[in-house]
């Protein structure tokens, strides 16, 4: 893990950004494969989609990410910096704050294990950019914002 981090650390802030959204992406597309179809049917976004794309693609591509990043990376990890010794800190945030992320995205079962994982995956980036002393919240907020765009793009042309 140590490694991962040194290689994550070292990134230019391009390049940080494009490998943390192709492993949300492979994150999200891997689970695809295993689950039934229509599983990852999401109420929120079909609320949403009845008021026409342009209002879809502005809440999923930048309200929601912002708004997720700042709940579930930016505050979780806070508190953890307040509440916990470096070592057990985390530990703490990466695992309270995926099973958060997860929670919100509880339609169903494996729509809540996708969530976990995305959220595991955003949080350790963010953990990441804090350490390279970057705005974590801009960073994260871009990545998840690409792999909505990306489901965004999938929905529309599909």
């Amino acid at each position: 893990m140590i490694k991962i981090i040194r290689y994550l650390y070292r990134l230019n802030f391009i390049s940080f950004i494009l490998i943390g959204f192709l492993i949300v992406i492979l994150a999200s597309f891997i689970p695809s494969l295993l689950i039934p179809e229509g599983s990852f049917k999401n109420p929120v976004v079909e609320s949403i989609a009845k008021d026409g794309p342009l209002m879809l693609f502005l809440f999923g591509c930048f309200f929601a990410p912002f708004v997720e990043t700042f709940l579930f990376q930016y505050l979780p990890f806070l508190l953890a910096k307040k509440l916990f010794k470096h070592k057990k800190r985390l530990f703490f945030y990466l695992i309270i704050a995926s099973l958060f992320f997860g929670y919100m995205h509880d339609y169903n079962i494996f729509y809540f294990l996708t969530g976990c994982l995305i959220g595991f995956i955003l949080c350790f980036f963010f953990y990441i950019a804090k350490l390279r002393k970057q705005s974590a919240l801009i960073l994260i907020t871009i990545i998840h914002a690409l792999n909505n765009l990306v489901a965004f793009l999938i929905a529309m042309f599909h």
